[in-house]
């Protein structure tokens, strides 16, 4: 399906939907699992010290290993006070993890499902860093309105020239950019992720 589309000043954006390669598809599924793994060893590192909290409750030993003494009364606010605060913890760590979840590792997994990549076409810009030597390509994309390039490819970004970016609908990660003749291609080693 091909879309045109006005964009900016006298130029127009030209976008199409093209099924994902295999390798494409397989590179979702890495930067995917790479997510997965780290939410999961995250979230449950932290429920672990939920639960150690719990489970060793009031020590009879102080912050700093020095015996103090406990009395009754200290467990017993520990046992109407530890709930509640345990209780607010569990609660604050899953709203958090499940909204890093839809905005991070869901876009990848409507992508995998879908496997539709969208390839987008319009004029470059270009954009050297002053003090360093690294290179970038103007994007239309909200989410990354930036990427990093060779000296080539930046090199062959020309007044009037055409750029095609290849990225995934919903994740907006970008697998190629080609500029005329000249192409870089990406995956989920020489991609910065936002874990």
């Amino acid at each position: 399906m091909v879309t045109t589309t006005h964009f900016g000043k006298d130029s127009y954006l030209l976008s199409e939907q093209q099924p994902l390669t295999v390798a494409e598809k397989n590179i979702l599924i890495k930067i995917r699992d790479k997510k997965i793994r780290f939410l999961f060893t995250t979230y449950a590192t932290l429920l672990g010290i939920l639960i150690l909290a719990w489970w060793k409750g009031p020590s009879s030993r102080g912050i700093w290993g020095r015996r103090r003494t406990i009395t009754e009364e200290d467990i017993n606010r520990f046992r109407v006070v530890a709930p509640i605060v345990i209780a607010f913890f569990f609660i604050i760590l899953t709203i958090y993890f499940i909204n890093y979840y839809l905005k991070t590792l869901h876009p990848y997994i409507k992508d995998i499902k879908a496997s539709i990549k969208e390839l987008l076409y319009y004029e470059p810009e270009s954009y050297k860093t002053p003090f360093f030597e690294t290179y970038y390509i103007k994007t239309i994309s909200k989410k990354r309105a930036m990427v990093r390039v060779t000296k080539e490819l930046y090199d062959a970004i020309q007044p009037g020239c055409r750029a095609c970016i290849s990225l995934s609908p919903s994740a907006r990660f970008v697998f190629s950019i080609a500029v005329d003749e000249k192409k870089m291609e990406f995956n989920e080693k020489n991609s910065i992720l936002d874990l």
